[in-house]
């Protein structure tokens, strides 16, 4: 399947192009997308000068499935920039980004499982995220560049590459979580479901600027939950921790 749109607006163009299949016991998909627009002219035949921004995305799955066992294995990247507007400046339908504008990529895992047992059933799913940010400054880059050649003078030593530029901005997030459940067996009129949840999360900064600050988040819970079952009523009790 292959799609192709274009925006007046922005004089943006994407492209969207998959395929996925689908058999007795495998299955699986792979997708890609691509945007690329310009600045957005608003209604009176002007330009928000830098409101421009490009995205790529790429979704790959596979899953499997029998009369013990259930899976699908997701991918997700992801990687876009976005103009950040200041003001109504330079009339401009090019695509290129203008300083400030951020980078943001992100990585998505996931992996949902199901087993099956004799009277009863287990699900484990785990779930993983990386989230790269980073801004570029007009400003910082100068500063920094003249910071360079300060450093340079003094030491003689450090050679820096020609071109190469620092985020005045760059934070790394990281996130696991998982979530794993046991269906018991049903006893009589009772249906009952125990399990554990939580998620673990570092939050790291590289740049001089500071969105949120370092830190290390660990979460755990317990729940369980049980159903009792009549012909016309169902009574329900839970407890999580």
């Amino acid at each position: 399947m292959l799609n192709v749109a274009y925006h007046s607006n922005t004089l943006g163009t994407e492209y969207n192009a998959g395929v996925k299949s689908s058999g007795d016991r495998f299955k699986y998909l792979i997708r890609g997308n691509y945007a690329a627009h310009s600045d957005y002219e608003t209604g009176n035949d002007l330009r928000v000068t830098n409101s421009r921004f490009n995205e790529f995305d790429l979704k790959g799955g596979i899953g499997y499935q029998d009369s013990k066992y259930r899976g699908d294995l997701r991918y997700n990247y992801n990687n876009s920039g976005v103009g950040i507007p200041e003001e109504i400046g330079e009339q401009s339908t090019s695509r290129e980004l203008l300083e400030p504008y951020q980078e943001v990529e992100n990585h998505i895992l996931s992996f949902d499982n199901r087993l099956f047992f004799r009277n009863s059933s287990l699900d484990i799913k785990v779930g993983y995220l990386f989230n790269n940010r980073r801004e570029f400054e007009d400003h910082h880059h100068h500063e920094e560049e003249e910071h360079e050649e300060e450093h340079e003078e003094e030491e003689h030593e450090e050679v820096i590459p020609e071109g190469e530029e620092h985020p005045a901005l760059e934070m790394h997030l990281e996130t696991l979580n998982y979530d794993i459940k046991y269906n018991t067996p049903q006893w009589g009129n009772f249906e009952t479901i125990i399990g554990v949840q939580g998620m673990f999360q570092t939050n790291s900064n590289f740049g001089e600027e500071i969105l949120i600050p370092d830190a290390q988040v660990r979460d755990i819970g317990f729940l369980a939950t049980t159903h009792y079952h009549l012909d016309k009523f169902d009574f329900q009790a839970k407890s999580k921790v």
